[in-house]
């Protein structure tokens, strides 16, 4: 939980500090597209069709072969359905008809596929896996978690795309200490893996330890010194380290990659703020905007450098956009009032003030009860 700081003066110097607003994307990236093979069906791995003439059920699960391999999966769950309309415990189909709705993104229904399976092959590891997949794209964390050790428990235990997504479930489930060590299993089985890395180190920058998360993000720069995201993941723990410089200079390191990165135009916004560069943290935070004009933090953000600036019109417009695009912006609502408060409209400020307290701001009661019992009701 991100902390907000704020300095009381009559208002007049509210300031609250800029990482309230900072898009810390330095998280699990999960970037799986599983090609699902239908694993249960690979008896002999140079042929995922069995020959059996004459039989119905059969026939129809290899047309689900060939449809599922031709990515035509509406096609291939119509055919495992045949299948299994003429033969319900056909293992083989039931298990290639939940690969199909998991390509689809029907989640529930390659679960409710799965455990059918289990009940009919209860040692399939790779079935264990790929419902804890399932589980886990419904955000049911604490079942993926117990899927994904199942998994391991019937040897399947050489996809590094198991400890990763385990260490993602951990990830989610806010267990840092348990999601290290997920990712350091899927370092083992694959040591470039560049998202274990990323991950591993967000998990160690959550836990504080921002030398190993330094480490590990620059591990995944040298595997991969085009993926933007790492740099600006790198330049947030050294601004945590409050090392300013160094965050700035990764930070623009990013941007050379990738230009259109806001999540790193906008953080480096926010270290040129902590850094008293307000003109600069504008320039920034204008640049976070032309490249998404939809993002409210930067909104916000470049607000606050606008108050600092004592260019209060600049600000409210700021804020104003902030509020416009996510309503319920309580920050955004307490720093539009203090605009409001420097130019004296002091109505509008106490009900910005009000509105700010509504959403859960709870500092904003203090300035209500204390400052506007005499312009709202």
């Amino acid at each position: 939980m991100k902390k907000v700081i704020y300095i009381l003066f009559f208002l007049s110097c509210l300031f609250f500090k800029v990482t309230a607003q900072e898009n810390n994307d330095d998280q699990v990236i999960v970037p799986i597209k599983f090609g699902f093979e239908d694993q249960a069906a690979i008896d002999d791995t140079t042929s995922t069709l069995i020959v059996a003439e004459g039989q119905a059920a059969n026939l129809a699960y290899n047309e689900g072969v060939k449809s599922f391999q031709a990515g035509r999966y509406d096609a291939a769950i119509a055919s495992y359905s045949r299948a299994l309309k003429e033969s319900p415990n056909f293992a083989k189909a039931i298990y290639g008809r939940s690969t199909a709705y998991m390509q689809k993104k029907q989640y529930q229904e390659a679960i409710n596929d799965f455990n059918s399976y289990l009940e009919l092959i209860p040692k399939d590891g790779s079935a264990y896996f790929y419902r804890g997949y399932a589980k886990y794209y419904l955000k049911n964390y604490p079942e993926a978690i117990a899927d994904f050790e199942n998994a391991v428990q019937n040897n399947y235990n050489k996809d590094v795309n198991l400890f990763y997504m385990s260490g993602v479930a951990q990830f989610y489930s806010d267990n840092y200490s348990e999601a290290i060590e997920q990712f350091t299993k899927a370092i083992e089985v694959d040591p470039t893996y560049v998202f274990a890395y990323n991950d591993r180190a967000s998990s160690y920058r959550l836990t504080e330890q921002y030398q190993k998360a330094i480490e590990d993000y620059q591990k995944a720069i040298e595997l991969n010194p085009s993926m933007s995201i790492l740099y600006n993941n790198l330049g947030s723990v050294y601004r945590l380290n409050k090392d300013y410089d160094r965050a700035i200079e990764i930070y623009n390191s990013g941007i050379e990659q990738d230009s259109a990165n806001y999540r790193t135009l906008n953080n480096k916004g926010v270290v040129l703020y902590e850094q008293g560069k307000y003109n600069e943290a504008v320039e920034s935070f204008n640049k976070t905007i032309k490249v998404k004009n939809d993002y409210a933090f930067a909104y916000n953000n470049l607000g606050m450098a606008q108050y600092k600036l004592k260019n209060y019109e600049d600000a409210i417009n700021a804020y104003s956009k902030a509020i416009e695009l996510n309503p319920e912006y309580g920050y955004a609502y307490l720093e539009r009032g203090s605009a409001k408060e420097m130019l004296r409209e002091m109505t509008g400020a106490c009900e910005d003030w009000k509105k700010a307290n509504e959403l859960g701001v709870s500092v904003a009661d203090d300035y209500v009860k204390s400052i506007c019992s005499e312009f709202i009701k």
